[in-house]
């Protein structure tokens, strides 16, 4: 559905909300850009593809290209149960649509006349309306303050059991690391893949829960709609997450 399509919304019989919150999130509409966007952008260090190549979006700063009229037009359907009504759905629009290119506002739209918003953030479900479940996203895992184990062999990866399989390891020098992997996952506002990791203390290049250090953390979403990054930044101590070692790939 383009802009122009929006105007043409019925007027229908205003749907009362339901008794629930709409969860509207923190995410932004980050950087952007008149480019459509299809997919995540490359990995440049230690980086992993996985799956079909995804093309890669540029950002630019634009402002203005939201029609007048626009929240009015998008805030006056919503489906039945929705925690969405006109005063909500005008307030958000009103709030972030400045910042938005056509193609966020058409998701904005489509979110806001298709899905309750009862369980997922607006945020969310823009995330689900600009990409298919297969696009390939940028995943960064960084470190620093590691120079205790300089030396020492990190080996990082994703949850074996979800998803594309995607892992790397470097040996850390200068108590610092960087993993980019482009890999393709469905991007939501509440997170990217979960990144299980250990620090091979003795050698041997095997997970022991008693002598490596072990850990996992989720990625998060950077904010930007048309460029999304969902990242980690680690400093030590790390918590020990044993049960990792029972997932090596």
């Amino acid at each position: 559905m383009r802009i122009l399509a929006l105007f043409t919304l019925s007027i229908g019989t205003f749907l009362s909300a339901c008794g629930g919150n709409v969860n509207v999130g923190e995410g932004g509409g980050g950087d952007p850009t008149t480019t459509t966007p299809t997919g995540g952008a490359g990995g440049t260090t230690n980086s992993t593809t996985t799956g079909d190549a995804g093309s890669t979006t540029s950002s630019t700063t634009t402002t203005g290209t939201i029609p007048p009229g626009f929240c009015d037009a998008a805030c006056t359907t919503f489906t039945d149960g929705s925690c969405f009504n006109t005063a909500i759905c005008t307030d958000y629009c009103e709030q972030h649509a400045p910042d938005w290119v056509p193609s966020i506002a058409d998701a904005f739209a489509k979110c806001a006349a298709t899905n309750p918003l009862c369980f997922e953030s607006v945020e969310g479900c823009i995330l689900g309306e600009l990409y298919p479940p297969d696009a390939l996203h940028k995943v960064i895992l960084s470190g620093s303050g590691f120079g205790a184990q300089d030396g020492k062999v990190l080996r990082a990866w994703h949850d074996p059991e979800a998803g594309a399989q995607f892992g790397d390891e470097v040996t850390l020098a200068g108590g610092q690391f960087t993993f980019e992997w482009t890999v393709p996952f469905q991007a939501t506002d509440s997170g990217g893949p979960l990144l299980l990791l250990y620090i091979d203390m003795d050698g041997d290049g095997a997970c022991k829960p008693a002598v490596d250090i072990t850990h996992s953390t989720f990625t998060e979403w950077n904010g930007d709609y048309l460029s999304p990054v969902f990242s980690a930044t680690l400093t030590p101590p790390l918590s020990d997450a044993d049960f990792v070692c029972s997932f090596t790939p």
